[in-house]
């Protein structure tokens, strides 16, 4: 039996090692209705994860969780990324997504660069990043139940 079939489906949290990502996370464990989901808590780097692991030490043993690597400032790791989820989904390895938090954000203080793809590197990840997984995901967003949630921000008005 896979450990996650008992729970209602997943919550997929961008941004997860950020300041608003961890309190999210905090929420998330603490609530018991949310921990009977299955986490998949993305990173732009998993080298990096220590707060991340530090917040997720305090969640009950029945929290089953993955943190997968994402960079949203390159189309190319969305692309892949979403449709690894959409085939894990349809494969019954993870439950359907429930509920994106589309929560990472970037800000390059002014100093604009580009990613490999050619687009800027606080747009592509704080809104464009976004849009694509979004769209990407939907096919394994539950269809009576899923939710989509965006967290706002004016990070990536200066790069337009």
């Amino acid at each position: 039996m896979r450990r996650w079939l008992a729970q209602k489906g997943m919550i997929l949290v961008t941004g997860a090692n950020g300041g608003l990502g961890r309190v999210l996370l905090g929420k998330i464990i603490s609530t018991t209705e949310f921990i009977e989901y299955y986490g998949v808590y993305t990173v732009r780097n998993t080298s990096s994860v220590s707060a991340i692991r530090s917040t997720l030490a305090g969640a009950p043993a029945t929290h089953h969780y993955a943190i997968e690597p994402l960079d949203l400032s390159w189309l190319g790791s969305v692309y892949a990324f979403s449709r690894a989820i959409n085939a894990r989904v349809l494969a019954g390895e993870i439950p359907s997504n429930r509920s994106l938090i589309l929560n990472a954000r970037n800000n390059d203080m002014g100093k604009q660069s580009f990613a490999e793809d050619g687009f800027d590197e606080t747009f592509a990840p704080s809104y464009l990043g976004h849009w694509l997984l979004a769209l990407m995901l939907l096919q394994s967003v539950g269809k009576e139940s899923g939710r989509i949630a965006v967290a706002g921000s004016a990070t990536h008005e200066r790069a337009t």
